[in-house]
């Protein structure tokens, strides 16, 4: 995928990546928010009908001491993991879908085994 781009020397041993348009979507939508948020949280939850499913939420706070912290450049934002959902995100990249139908943050994760219809709930 071409716009695909490590953020930082940190993010390259995590196993993620950011595409570069999620990394403007991130800083624009953040911005467009009453309080401009502190970071994007993303990570895995039980749930959903295959088990699990992604989350990607504001967050007005500090880190949580178990998180891992990726900086965006040129922006206030970063982006949040907690180390549990490293265990599934190894290679994968987070992008945005500017698709009509489910537009938002997506993850192409390789270690999915599979996921619903909807694309909320996965199987790893």
């Amino acid at each position: 995928m071409s716009e695909e781009k490590l953020i930082q020397i940190k993010q390259k041993d995590l196993g993620i990546s950011v595409s570069s348009v999620a990394e403007k979507q991130i800083d624009l939508l953040a911005k467009k928010r009453e309080v401009i948020a502190k970071a994007l949280r993303v990570g895995i939850r039980g749930g959903g009908c295959n088990g699990y499913k992604y989350i990607f939420e504001w967050s007005d706070e500090n880190p949580n001491q178990d998180d891992i912290v990726i900086l965006i450049l040129d922006s206030q934002v970063s982006i949040y993991i907690d180390r549990k959902s490293l265990l599934f995100l190894n290679g994968a990249t987070l992008v945005y879908s500017e698709k009509l139908v489910n537009r938002g943050f997506k993850w192409e994760n390789p270690n999915e085994k599979r996921s619903c219809g909807c694309g909320q709930s996965i199987e790893f």
